[in-house]
């Protein structure tokens, strides 16, 4: 009888440990501030040399960038600086979303997708090209609802981010 008193109690302490390093590693992340990294979701993946002309456009206003000799410079030929213009298509073109939302919505008027008020479309040195839709903010103001190449799958992208591309662009 004590023997097995005493197996179950081991039994017991070794559950509980078990159980204490389970939430250690399900807290790991958090504890190391890559919990919202760890949900990212990788959208494109270009380099700013790959990507030949950038058109955004928000409301009524449009900006064109297109890129010659590894320079960028607005449609009508004004040299751009550099740095800012190369920063601006790196987050274009290495776009990722930090949540999916709805993946075969319906109801693109419920995100501000059916008439969106933003858009960032770009050309590859291919030839190819891809667009993004922005719609309303969410809830927490913290992203913007956003449609990849006219497919139906909604996610969303920090507003942060959001605001540098449209920077210029009123």
């Amino acid at each position: 009888m004590e023997e097995s008193r005493r197996s179950i109690i081991i039994l017991l302490i070794a559950a509980g440990m078990l159980a204490l390093i389970l939430a250690m590693l399900q807290a790991w992340p958090k504890a190391q501030g890559n919990d919202e990294s760890l949900n990212n979701i990788n959208i494109f993946d270009y380099k700013t040399t790959e990507i030949q002309s950038v058109t955004l456009i928000r409301n009524s206003a449009k900006r064109i960038m297109i890129q010659k000799n590894k320079e960028w410079m607005l449609e009508d030929g004004t040299k751009l600086d550099y740095n800012d213009a190369d920063l601006l298509v790196t987050f274009i073109s290495y776009l990722y979303s930090d949540n999916l939302v709805e993946e075969h919505t319906r109801n693109k008027g419920l995100y501000g997708l059916e008439d969106p008020p933003a858009l960032v479309s770009f050309t590859l040195m291919d030839g190819s090209g891809h667009l993004i839709e922005f719609g309303n903010m969410t809830a927490d103001q913290k992203s913007i609802y956003m449609l990849i190449d006219g497919q139906d799958t909604v996610y969303t992208m920090p507003v942060d981010i959001f605001n540098i591309i449209f920077e210029d662009v009123i």
